[in-house]
């Protein structure tokens, strides 16, 4: 039995799993990245979101998209990048399909282009047996961006780091505090209760990412973008590095 799931995963991958060029995909594209932190819910940018020809959702954020909280996050998911890890201790741990379906996303990304990350796409075609199209990214680069900063990079950081690093038109970026603040609420049961202190701590020990270095990179990266009016952050992320220059 499960030689033949094995089997039946590893066709799906076959045929679904492709390699997808974010330079190519980005080029010339107004974006809109939007993460999971409970910033995003400051402003009502829900239609402006919703205007960008890109829209970039991170990891289990298609779960809370609803009339409830559209006027805040929009409606439209062009992009999720995903960790394909599934954890029991989150209200939206597991694959949705029906939500996945009715966010109408174009494509599902890998977050982390590695062996353990097709590994964790042939694991979830072999669980789901879904003819949903799945896309990973250029090896070679996700290397480099985890040697040239040594860190474990978080999901958002990787989509991130691939917008503000390619020929895009225009960008807003709204929903990251690189745990400064706590997720969206019930993103995950195990973060409900924890401070935001906690939460950067969890990440850094637990998980092994480092937001600290990730939130200086964004920065630089906002800097050397400065002489570009195409870059809109929302009003947290503007507070957080005007008080940190």
């Amino acid at each position: 039995m499960k030689f033949i799931k094995a089997l039946i995963g590893l066709i799906y991958f076959i045929f679904f799993s492709k390699r997808i060029d974010l330079d190519k995909l980005f080029k010339g594209k107004n974006i809109a990245i939007i993460g999971s932190a409970d910033t995003v819910f400051e402003c009502e940018n829900g239609s402006y979101i919703d205007s960008f020809d890109i829209v970039i959702r991170i990891n289990r954020s298609y779960c809370f998209l609803s009339e409830d909280n559209q006027k805040f996050l929009g409606s439209k998911t062009s992009i999720l990048f995903w960790n394909f890890f599934e954890r029991d201790n989150t209200n939206f741990g597991y694959f949705n399909l029906q939500k996945f379906n009715k966010a109408n996303i174009d494509f599902l990304i890998l977050g982390r282009s590695n062996l353990l990350g097709i590994r964790q796409i042939f694991n979830f075609y072999k669980k789901y047996t879904y003819s949903i199209n799945t896309y990973y990214s250029s090896f070679s680069s996700y290397k480099k961006l985890c040697e040239k900063f040594d860190i474990k990079p978080t999901i958002g950081f990787v989509s991130l780091y691939n917008v503000l690093n390619s020929d895009f038109k225009s960008c807003f970026i709204s929903g990251f505090s690189f745990y400064e603040t706590k997720y969206l609420n019930d993103y995950e049961k195990a973060m409900n209760d924890k401070t935001s202190i906690d939460l950067f701590n969890f990440v850094k020990v637990e998980r092994g990412h480092r937001p600290d270095i990730e939130f200086k990179v964004f920065k630089e990266m906002i800097i050397r973008h400065s002489n570009r009016s195409n870059i809109f952050l929302d009003n947290f992320l503007k507070n957080s590095i005007s008080q940190n220059g």
